[in-house]
């Protein structure tokens, strides 16, 4: 209710001295959208390079095992014990 009756207060005051609410500068933290603005500041740190997380997918080999992803490789498939695979 004391907010309301401050706006208008703030407004009447306006109107009696002839000024527009546009002719009223925006506060400084405020942009032209009524959002807060940035604060002119230097972009943040580079965040670390995050591990590489591969697919948690399995190659069976042709001698029955299997192999998974490896992060080392780029997330190739390790290499078969006998090195073939289907």
């Amino acid at each position: 209710m004391m907010k309301a009756l401050v706006a208008a207060g703030l407004l009447f005051g306006l109107a009696a001295s002839g000024a527009s609410a546009a002719d009223v500068p925006l506060p400084a933290r405020l942009s032209a959208s009524g959002k807060p603005a940035l604060p002119d500041a230097p972009p943040p740190p580079a965040l670390p390079d995050a591990p590489l997380i591969c697919p948690p997918d399995v190659r069976r080999c042709t001698n029955g095992s299997d192999v998974s992803r490896n992060a080392a490789l780029d997330c190739a498939f390790n290499p078969c014990p006998d090195a073939t695979q289907h």
